[in-house]
């Protein structure tokens, strides 16, 4: 069963980094993945306008929305 055309798959290659079944959160973590991830992450903390603290409080409310309507927690 294909889950999209070749095209549109090589189209997706730059938004999709990993296809997830069930609850695997993280199928292929590596250490250059997570060091990318750090970089982007520092990129947008220094780029964004926002309080730091409000980044903060937006992500601590998130995370309690998941828990309780989602039963997720990390």
């Amino acid at each position: 069963m294909l889950l999209c055309s070749r095209s549109l798959s090589v189209y997706m290659r730059q938004f999709v980094c990993s296809v997830i079944i069930g609850k695997d959160l993280v199928p292929r973590l590596g250490v250059i993945t997570l060091d990318n991830f750090k970089k982007q992450m520092l990129n947008e903390l220094h780029t964004c306008r926002l309080p730091k603290v409000a980044l903060w409080l937006l992500i601590a409310y998130l995370h309690a929305f998941l828990i309780v309507y989602f039963n997720v927690s990390f």
